[in-house]
């Protein structure tokens, strides 16, 4: 997972949780922990606004979102 889009599509197909560890190792190494604080905040509320499009108020209510499989798919990609 490196994108909070990548996080919710894992999320939307039944996945209890995601691992993350790199971008956020990577952001301590390059611009320190304020900066990681900072990117961790801003990767949550991204989460929550592709939620929120999605109409979707949990992880829960995320699991029942309706997803298209395919190469048309809807704002999931």
């Amino acid at each position: 997972m490196r994108t909070p889009l990548d996080a919710v599509k894992c999320l939307a197909l039944g996945a209890r949780a995601v691992g993350m560890s790199r971008p956020f190792l990577n952001q301590v190494e390059n611009n320190g922990i304020t900066a990681t604080l900072d990117y961790a905040e801003q990767f949550t509320d991204h989460m929550k606004k592709i939620m929120t499009m999605l109409n979707a108020q949990s992880i829960d209510e995320l699991k029942q979102a309706q997803i298209v499989y395919g190469p048309k798919a809807t704002c999931l990609d």
